[in-house]
């Protein structure tokens, strides 16, 4: 944070041979906003964590959800393949918020984007939920589609 007595510093040290005083030109620079540094920053991290927890669970021994569940509506070959949905989502996300960051012009539809893209993973992890435990999963998967819904109408 730059503090007002190092900007007179510089202002004075700076000063013209006219008398005028103009600031540095890496103070009068337009910058990125720090609101959108830290929404790629924390998209970011919500594709790592996760894409890890999904990558983690594609390669473990996972139980027959038809096995542990009353309602059967999944099997393990479906409960995979929603897995590895999520992850790919997750992963693209992640790679669109570094690519996109560094953009100092971004417009309103590529941050609608990243949040459906990670909203839609969170869904397929909470249809995998719903296939060991049902309410929990459906109640995930319900509010991922209205917080989808809510981004599309914003």
């Amino acid at each position: 944070m730059i503090q007002a007595y190092d900007i007179l510093l510089v202002l004075i040290i700076t000063r013209p041979e006219n008398g005028e005083a103009r600031p540095p030109h890496h103070l009068t620079q337009r910058r990125q906003k720090p609101g959108t540094r830290n929404f790629f920053k924390n998209i970011g991290a919500v594709a790592t964590l996760g894409a890890g927890l999904a990558f983690s669970l594609i390669l473990s021994t996972l139980q027959d959800p038809k096995e542990a569940s009353i309602w059967k509506l999944l099997d393990l070959r479906t409960v995979r393949i929603l897995l590895a949905v999520s992850w790919f989502l997750f992963m693209l996300t992640l790679a669109l918020s570094f690519t996109i960051g560094s953009n100092k012009h971004t417009k309103a539809s590529v941050w609608k984007t990243l949040y459906l893209l990670d909203i839609a993973a969170v869904a397929c992890l909470s249809i995998v939920v719903a296939a060991y435990v049902e309410v929990v999963g459906f109640t995930g998967a319900v509010f991922a589609i209205v917080f989808g819904i809510v981004v599309i109408l914003d």
